[in-house]
C-alpha cells in the first residue's frame, strides 16, 4: 500500500475483512481528504486488496498513465480534476476501468444529463466498511464470498448500477455480466461521440439545455465543453440566427425531427461558415434525449460556389465545351457547342464524337486519347470538323485529362473553337501576299526596263546631244577666229554668250549622267576611314579654295561601312557647296564633325558661315534642279545636293540640313553602323 500509513482494516462488526482467493486485485483510491483517503486504503488492504492512493483526479490520471488498476475508488469534488472529469476523460481515451464513486453528494443530475458519466456503483458517504468491501468485490466478481445480504439502510443508498443493492439476493455474477455489457456499450459510443468529425450535441429533451457536446463542435465554435454545457441552442452566440428554443422543442416533439439545410454561423472568433444542423429525438432508457448533428459544409459550399461559376462560365462560352470518357463517348454538351456544331445535347450525350470528324481524319481522336490517357495535353490543334449540316469547319481543338481523386485518368476535358473566320481571313492575306508578290515580280521587271531606258538614255545624252553642243563650240570659236576682227562689240559678245551657255549645257549634261550613274552603280561597302576622305576631299576642292581665306575646323570622324567612292563623291560636294556659299565671306568658316545621335548610325555634319537660306525651304535643297539662289549669285547646275540625298539613301542613311538667311548653313548626312 502507498500513500499512508498502513491501517488495521475491520469489518463492520469490527473484525478483520476476508482477502479474496486469487492474487490481489490492484486498486487505485481517489480523494482529497486525508483521513478519508487513509481509512479506505486501511479498509481495502486489510481485505487483501493492492491498493494506492492520490489527491486529486489530475494525480489519479497520472497514476493511471503509469500502470493498470482493476478499480478505482473515487470522490467527486475535488481540486485539479473532480471525478466526474475522470471519468470523462477515461471514457474519452477509451480506457474501460471499472470506477466506484464513494462522495457524500452524488451528482444525480448530471448522471441523467450524461448517462455515460455513470460510474459502476455509487455509494452516498456516510456508509459502512461493510458497504464498501461488498461494492468492490461484486464489481470485480470476487470468488471467496458470497454477496452481502440483509445489509442496512446504507447498502440501499449505494446507489450500485444497474440492478444492485446491498440487500439484493440474487446471483450478482448474472447481474455483473449484463453491467458489464452496458458498459462496454456505453464505452464504443462514448468513442464514437468523440472521435466523430461531425459537430454532435446531447439536449434535455424537456428543456432543451445541453447535457454533453463532443470535442469537434467544441473546436469548430471555438467555445469549451463548459462553456456550452447547460445552455440552450439559442444562448449559444454561433447560433443566435436560429429560431428560438422553445419553437424549436415545439417542432421536435411534434415531429421528432428538425433539419436545416445551410445555416450560416459565426464562430467565437468571428469566422462564418455555414452548417447541416440535424436534430433527432429519440430515446435513452427510460427518458428521452435530442441529438443535434452539426456537420460543416463550408468548404463544400465554397467548392459548389465555384463549380456553379465554373458551369456559368462553361454554359455562357461561345467556344464548344465538350466532357467525354476514354472510349470517346460524349458525357457533356454546353451551348457553345451547340452553336458551334448545330446538335443539341440530347441530340449529343451518349453518343461517340466521332460523329463530327471527317473520314479522312479519323485517326485523329485515337491520337489525341493516347496522349491524354499518359496524362498529357493536347494544345490549339487545328483540324477540321462537321456540323449537323455536313459543312467542314475549321476549329482549334485543347484537350485536357480529367482525374479523380487518386489522379487517374477518367476522362477528356475538350475545348474546339470555330476558327473558320480567322481561317478565311489568312486566306484572304495569303491571296493578297500572293498578289502583292506577283506586283513586285512585274513592277520589278518595269523598273529593270525603265533602268534600261534610263541606261539608253544616258549613252543618247552622252553621244547624241554632246556631238552638236560640240559643233556649236567649235563653229563659234570658228567665227571668232575668222571674222573676230571684223565684227563689232556686240557680236563678239553674243558669241561669248554663246559659247558660254554651251559649256553650261556641257556641265549639265555631265551631272546628269552623273546622277544616273549613281543611282545605278554596284555598292562595295567596306570600313571606311572618314577622317582620311574628308583630306581627300579637300585636295580635290582645292582649285575653289586657293585664292580664299577659309578657317578649317576639322574634328576626328569614326569609321564606317560605306562605298567608299560614292561617299567621297558625297563630300565632295558638301564641302564643295560649303566653300562656294562662304565666297562672298572675307573670311570664311567651315566645321567638320561627328553630331550626336540616338543610335544605330553615325550623324556626320559640314557647317558654315556662308549666306544661308530661309527654313521654309529646307525641303527642295535636296531636290534635282532647285536652286535657293539664282545662277548670278552663284554657278551651278542644281543636281550636287540631289546627288548627295541619292548616295546616303542607298546607304540607307538620311540627309538634312538646318539653316537661316544670311547666318549660314549646316548639312547633315548619317550612314547606319
Amino acid at each position: 500500500m502507498k500513500d499512508t500509513e498502513l491501517l488495521p482494516a475491520v469489518d463492520s462488526a469490527g473484525a478483520p475483512g476476508p482477502c479474496p482467493a486469487s492474487s490481489p486485485r490492484r486498486i487505485l483510491v481517489v480523494d482529497d481528504d486525508r483521513d478519508t483517503r487513509q481509512l479506505s486504503l486501511a479498509v481495502l488492504a486489510g481485505a487483501g486488496y493492492d491498493v494506492e492512493g492520490v489527491t486529486d483526479g489530475a494525480a489519479g490520471w497520472d497514476a493511471l498513465q503509469a500502470k493498470n488498476y482493476d478499480l478505482i475508488v473515487t470522490d467527486n469534488g475535488m481540486p485539479r480534476m473532480t471525478g466526474l472529469e475522470l471519468i470523462a476523460k477515461l471514457h474519452a481515451a477509451g480506457r474501460a476501468v471499472p470506477i466506484l464513486m464513494a462522495t457524500e453528494s452524488l451528482p444525480t443530475l448530471e448522471f441523467a444529463r450524461q448517462p455515460w458519466l455513470k460510474p459502476d456503483v455509487a455509494l452516498q458517504r456516510p456508509f459502512s466498511d461493510a458497504d464498501l468491501l461488498a461494492a468492490v468485490r461484486n464489481i470485480l466478481r470476487t470468488e471467496d464470498g458470497a454477496p452481502l445480504a440483509g445489509a442496512t439502510t446504507e447498502g440501499d443508498r449505494a446507489g450500485v448500477r444497474p440492478g444492485f443493492t446491498a440487500d439484493d439476493g440474487k446471483d450478482v455474477r448474472k447481474e455483473t455480466r449484463a453491467e458489464q455489457t452496458l458498459r462496454a456499450s456505453e464505452i464504443s459510443y462514448r468513442r464514437l461521440f468523440e472521435a466523430a468529425k461531425d459537430g454532435i450535441l446531447i439536449l434535455d429533451a424537456d428543456t432543451g439545455r445541453i447535457n454533453d457536446v463532443n470535442p469537434f463542435l467544441t473546436k469548430l465554435l471555438g467555445f469549451s465543453h463548459g462553456e456550452m454545457a447547460g445552455k440552450t441552442v439559442g444562448e449559444l452566440s454561433p447560433f443566435k440566427d436560429i429560431e428560438s428554443n422553445q419553437a424549436m422543442l415545439e417542432r421536435l416533439q411534434k415531429d421528432g425531427y428538425v433539419r436545416y439545410e445551410d445555416l450560416p454561423l459565426e464562430t467565437r472568433d468571428g469566422r462564418r461558415i455555414a452548417v447541416e444542423f440535424v436534430s433527432n429525438v429519440y430515446q435513452a432508457g427510460d427518458q428521452k434525449v435530442i441529438q443535434c448533428n452539426v456537420r460543416d459544409i463550408t468548404e463544400r459550399k465554397k467548392a459548389e460556389v465555384v463549380a456553379n461559376r465554373l458551369a456559368a462560365i462553361v454554359e455562357s462560352s461561345d467556344d464548344a465545351i465538350i466532357g467525354k470518357d476514354l472510349h470517346s463517348i460524349i458525357t457533356s454538351w454546353n451551348r457553345g457547342a451547340e452553336k458551334v456544331f448545330g446538335y443539341t445535347a440530347s441530340e449529343m450525350v451518349g453518343t461517340s464524337i466521332v460523329r463530327l470528324i471527317p473520314p479522312d481524319r479519323q485517326n485523329e481522336e485515337e491520337h489525341i486519347l493516347g496522349k491524354i490517357r499518359r496524362g498529357d495535353s493536347v494544345e490549339h490543334f487545328e483540324t477540321l470538323r462537321q456540323t449537323k449540316d455536313g459543312r467542314l469547319i475549321h476549329v482549334s481543338v485543347t484537350a485536357s485529362p480529367i482525374k479523380d481523386a487518386a489522379g487517374k485518368v477518367i476522362g477528356v476535358s475538350k475545348v474546339a473553337r470555330d476558327i473558320s473566320d480567322r481561317k478565311a481571313v489568312e486566306e484572304r492575306i495569303r491571296q493578297l501576299n500572293t498578289d502583292l508578290e506577283q506586283r513586285v515580280v512585274e513592277r520589278t521587271a518595269q523598273l529593270q526596263a525603265a533602268n534600261q531606258e534610263l541606261e539608253a538614255f544616258s549613252y543618247s545624252v552622252s553621244h547624241d546631244l554632246r556631238a552638236p553642243l560640240r559643233h556649236v563650240m567649235g563653229f563659234v570659236e570658228m567665227l571668232r577666229q575668222d571674222a573676230g576682227s571684223t565684227l563689232p562689240q556686240n557680236c563678239l559678245g553674243h558669241l561669248a554668250t554663246i559659247s558660254q551657255a554651251a559649256k553650261q549645257m556641257g556641265d549639265l549634261i555631265d551631272d546628269l549622267l552623273a546622277f544616273s550613274h549613281i543611282g545605278q552603280a554596284e555598292m562595295q561597302k567596306k570600313e571606311v576611314n572618314l577622317d582620311q576622305l574628308v583630306q581627300e576631299a579637300l585636295i580635290d576642292s582645292q582649285a575653289e579654295t586657293k585664292e580664299r581665306h577659309i578657317v578649317w575646323d576639322i574634328h576626328p570622324l569614326p569609321a564606317v561601312q560605306a562605298d567608299r567612292a560614292l561617299l567621297r563623291l558625297a563630300l565632295v560636294n558638301l564641302i564643295s557647296n560649303a566653300v562656294k556659299f562662304t565666297g562672298t565671306r572675307a573670311e570664311a568658316r567651315i566645321e567638320i564633325g561627328c553630331a550626336p545621335s540616338g543610335g544605330g548610325e553615325t550623324v556626320i555634319f559640314i557647317r558654315d558661315n556662308g549666306v544661308g537660306f530661309d527654313p521654309q525651304y529646307a525641303g527642295k535643297l535636296f531636290g534635282v534642279f532647285q536652286r535657293l539662289h539664282s545662277r548670278d549669285e552663284f554657278e551651278g547646275t542644281g543636281i550636287g545636293l540631289a546627288n548627295v540625298q541619292r548616295i546616303i539613301r542607298r546607304h540607307g542613311g538620311r540627309t538634312w540640313a538646318e539653316g537661316v538667311v544670311d547666318g549660314g548653313a549646316t548639312f547633315y548626312f548619317s550612314i547606319p553602323r
